[in-house]
């Protein structure tokens, strides 16, 4: 999913809408603040604040490391990131968007790719297939959906609208080692427009996009939200995420033993054109937008 950018809107019934884990032990974190033996190797290059902050950091994230050695060189690895997240922030003029640390401040830009199976460690989705599956849209139809988002240009929009505070977004979820990305951005497109609807926020199941929609998407190898909107088109609807819990995997297709959540089966989605900001500003109007980025180069946005 990180070729290029766009944005979709649902419609609904007809209706419009846009492996370690860790806390370090007091021995080696000792070493490291009061500059002990193993500390010391670090002296010359990791000052005492860098150091104080990388503790504060391993702390918040309750990163555990096998050794000492391993929890140097992570150290190392975290200064560099945060040489680039500083170099970034300060720019002249101010950049338009800020970076902060997360729980992948330790890792290299290739073992973070890796993790998510992004850049050439992704297996993507098949082109052929894509091309197939677009044979089957409707253009006239698209396009009669296209001008009923344009018409929305026409009438006054919101100065600000914010769907997390209005409850159409679920909490933040953990994508962890697979990369199903696209699965989230389907389901937090899908949760919104459905709550729009119904008034009912119901978190759904990533995992079981990942195992049933293969045909053309790839699972945590790879896909993109616009084919699980198609496919979604095609079953009855989603699970919720508690009936069919998420797994960070591929495994086998489960479907069948559990009950699709009303309101979950899409009429149809809308392409927001490339590049049209006055269009994305209607969609985001309507309801929260499912927007695919190309990622892979950061890991500390925003």
């Amino acid at each position: 999913m990180n070729r290029f950018a766009l944005a979709l809107v649902l419609l609904f019934g007809g209706d419009l809408v846009s492996s370690y884990q860790a806390t370090p032990n007091d021995a080696v974190m000792s070493s490291i603040v009061l500059g002990g033996d193993d500390g010391a190797m670090l002296g010359s290059s990791v000052g005492e604040e860098l150091r104080s902050m990388f503790v504060e950091w391993v702390n918040e994230f309750e990163k555990e490391y096998p050794s000492v050695e391993e929890m140097l060189e992570r150290m190392l690895v975290w200064v560099e990131n945060h040489a680039r997240i500083e170099e970034h922030n300060n720019q002249e003029p101010a950049p338009s968007f800020t970076l902060a640390h997360n729980r992948f401040s330790d890792m290299t830009q290739d073992e973070f790719q890796q993790m998510h199976f992004l850049g050439d460690f992704a297996t993507g989705i098949d082109a052929e297939k894509v091309k197939v599956q677009k044979k089957f849209s409707t253009p006239a139809v698209e396009e009669a959906e296209r001008r009923m988002l344009r018409s929305q240009k026409t009438s006054s929009l919101a100065d600000m609208i914010n769907w997390v505070e209005s409850g159409a977004v679920a909490p933040v979820k953990n994508q962890g080692h697979c990369g199903d990305c696209w699965a989230f951005s389907t389901t937090g497109a899908i949760e919104g427009a459905r709550f729009i609807k119904t008034g009912e926020l119901t978190p759904l199941s990533e995992q079981m996009l990942t195992d049933c929609d293969t045909k053309v998407d790839n699972g945590c190898q790879g896909g993109l939200m616009d084919n699980a909107f198609k496919y979604d088109e095609t079953i009855k609807g989603l699970c919720s995420e508690e009936d069919y819990p998420y797994e960070a995997a591929n495994k086998e297709c489960r479907m069948d033993s559990c009950t699709a959540v009303p309101d979950t089966e899409l009429k149809t989605y809308v392409d927001v054109d490339d590049q049209d900001a006055e269009a994305l500003m209607a969609a985001v109007n309507i309801g929260p937008v499912s927007v695919a980025i190309q990622a892979g180069q950061v890991r500390f946005c925003c």
